[in-house]
């Protein structure tokens, strides 16, 4: 079946009204993250991010960016795909002083 030019120009406009769309969705998305976290998820939505701010912006979005560093650094969710990459973490020299006070 060959598409004839009105259907290949109905078919233009569909994928320009879906990007629009689609495009009105993000800016919506991004409008309600807090200012001090919308650049990363900015640099994320254009490609344009570290895997590390990648990775960090996903811990903000999942903590709803209220207490992040501390809800990060304790979280439990291990089944998270990014677990042992979040960041915050303590590291083995850190928890390695934390036992050697916890003897004292």
């Amino acid at each position: 079946m060959i598409a004839t030019k009105e259907q290949l120009a109905a078919a233009k406009l569909r994928r320009i009204a879906e990007r629009q769309s689609l495009e009105l969705k993000l800016q919506k998305h991004l409008n309600s993250i807090p200012v001090s976290f919308r650049l990363r998820m900015q640099k994320v939505f254009l490609g344009t991010a570290t895997p590390k701010q990648i990775i960090r912006a996903t811990c903000e979005e999942c903590c709803g960016y209220e207490d992040v560093k501390d809800r990060v650094k304790n979280c439990s969710a291990w089944q998270c795909p990014i677990h042992k990459t979040r960041p915050y973490q303590s590291t083995n020299q850190d928890q390695g002083e934390n036992a050697s006070e916890s003897q004292t």
